[in-house]
């Protein structure tokens, strides 16, 4: 949904307009994205029912996702006035001052010691690879092109990820990703030329 609430942001804020072709485009890869992670629901967590586990999560999950989308909108006015460098330093600053309470509270108790040099090293890499080089290539996107059209591109995630799950020996490829990933494709394809 982030992409379609980024084009609806984007468009009253006056940054872009809205096509039929981009409306399709992204209902259509969101319907390869649906296809591609197909619900494989095995019941509630324990103690709660199944209207309030899927709700909630539902409600937060679409709330992170609103947000997010206010900040790609918004995000584009400010890369006009700052480099990718200087937007993804901010960002992460201002991140981390808003999680810095917490971080304190919950280190307290938390033995750092027992972290294995493994656990550093993929704390790193999460922070430097996924998190700052790609927000920096985010950025620079953002700066050349509408907030719609790098958000559309989000709906490759799950693609890749089902991807990369190839990769591993219990996993294999069945028709719902191979058919999912095509009308993503698609979809993809007919935002980006709206």
């Amino acid at each position: 949904m982030g992409p379609i609430f980024v084009l609806l942001i984007g468009a009253a804020a006056r940054i872009e307009r809205i096509t039929a072709r981009k409306v399709i485009g992204m209902l259509v890869a969101l319907a390869g994205v649906a296809v591609l992670v197909r619900p494989t629901y095995s019941g509630p967590m324990p103690g709660h029912t199944l209207a309030t586990f899927t709700l909630a999560g539902d409600a937060l999950v679409a709330l992170a996702s609103l947000a997010f989308s206010f900040y790609a909108v918004f995000g584009k006015k400010a890369t006009e006035l700052y480099s990718p460098m200087a937007m993804n330093a901010f960002a992460y600053g201002a991140g981390a001052l808003a999680l810095l309470p917490f971080a304190v509270w919950q280190a307290r108790e938390f033995s750092f010691s027992s972290v294995s040099s493994t656990g550093w090293a993929s704390l790193t890499y999460m922070a430097l690879f996924p998190s700052a080089v790609c927000s920096i290539i985010y950025y620079y996107a953002l700066s050349h092109i509408a907030p719609s059209r790098v958000s559309a591109f989000s709906y490759l995630q799950p693609l890749i990820a089902t991807l990369l799950d190839v990769v591993f020996p219990d996993e294999r490829v069945t028709a719902p990703p191979v058919a999912g990933g095509t009308v993503i494709f698609g979809g993809l394809y007919l935002a980006e030329r709206g």
